[in-house]
């Protein structure tokens, strides 16, 4: 590890080559702005109001300086130039975690930003100058190397694809099953991108569920439990990894204590040390609904779930409808139809 002393602070020399350059203080702060050299950036319009000129002199300015600019910094190209080459090692990546690898290596990335960063290699860097973009991923962002800007989105695509599957997604599994799919990615990678995601949660270190997930596991469990307001943790589990229908497939193996955390994370109920516990009790009785449904099929005959739904789906949920199909003794089913004893 380097010495704390020895670290070049990036944000001191970018400031160095501004002081170094030849042009008016008024120019230096519009190129500053707009490029995001200080952590912010504004729009020309804004530019042009706080300087009273017009956007289109805005934009003479940067282009008239952005070259002078440039040049100033030919003497530290070489800095950016290995800034850059480190940074492309690691992407995709998320600006924190970079700025803790780089003061490794000697690089001190205080006090500027994701679009800050990118933007002084763009501009100081000569061998790297256009390696390096930013992807923003829910309501964060993350740095990629600009040759791979689709890998994120893949992640995210795959995240959603596995967490839907199975409630939540393993990252260590997501980058074992990547790698097969030729898709070279470190799972710290896929940590970053997992941490932007809106509605993302993690259940341990390496679980992570998002909330369409948790919605989907939750929505199953209530079915399994029917018409009762609480269900067996383990009969959920048991029943959650068979298909109980087209529409419900099985989730791959949830074991009972993912289970209890994705749980965990539902508003809508609680979990004791055997059950998972509702707070809503049930609005329709079992006995009710399969009054309706025999009534139904007496005097129509066989049906196929769908029509018995769409016949009372005013009245009850098509989860009812269904549990009540499958469990009641008075009703049998025979392929796709439904009829009564």
């Amino acid at each position: 590890m380097n010495n704390k002393n020895t670290n070049i602070k990036i944000a001191s020399l970018i400031e160095d080559v501004f002081t170094n350059c030849d042009i008016k203080e008024r120019d230096k702060y519009i190129v500053k702005k707009y490029h995001h050299l200080d952590g912010e950036s504004i729009k020309m319009k804004e530019l042009g109001e706080e300087f009273g000129i017009t956007k289109e002199a805005v934009r003479i300015i940067l282009e008239k300086n952005k070259l002078k600019v440039e040049s100033a910094a030919g003497s530290v190209a070489h800095i950016f130039d290995d800034l850059c080459k480190e940074t492309i090692k690691q992407t995709p990546i998320g600006f924190e975690r970079l700025k803790e690898s780089m003061l490794q290596k000697g690089f001190d990335l205080e006090g500027l930003n994701e679009k800050s960063f990118v933007s002084c290699i763009s501009m100081f860097s000569r061998k790297n100058k256009d390696s390096l973009c930013i992807q923003q991923v829910g309501s964060g962002f993350i740095i990629c190397d600009s040759n791979k800007r689709g890998l994120v989105i893949e992640i995210e695509k795959q995240s959603r694809n596995e967490s839907s599957k199975n409630g939540y997604v393993n990252t260590t599994e997501l980058s074992k099953k990547l790698g097969k799919a030729k898709i070279s990615v470190k799972t710290q990678s896929i940590i970053d991108i997992l941490n932007c995601i809106d509605g993302a949660a993690w259940i341990s270190k390496r679980n992570v569920t998002f909330i369409d997930s948790r919605n989907k596991v939750l929505t199953r469990v209530k079915k399994i439990a029917a018409f009762r307001s609480e269900v067996n943790i383990k009969r959920a589990c048991d029943a959650i990894n068979q298909s109980i229908s087209h529409r419900d497939r099985s989730f791959k193996d949830l074991e009972p204590s993912v289970l209890v955390k994705i749980i965990k994370l539902c508003v809508d109920c609680k979990v004791s040390s055997t059950d998972i516990i509702f707070n809503d009790k049930p609005t329709v009785s079992f006995s009710e609904i399969e009054s309706d449904i025999y009534s139904l099929l007496q005097s129509s005959g066989e049906l196929e779930l769908m029509d018995i739904e769409e016949k009372i789906s005013n009245k009850y949920t098509k989860a009812a409808i269904y549990q009540a199909c499958s469990l009641s003794p008075l009703i049998v089913k025979n392929k796709k139809t439904y009829s009564i004893v």
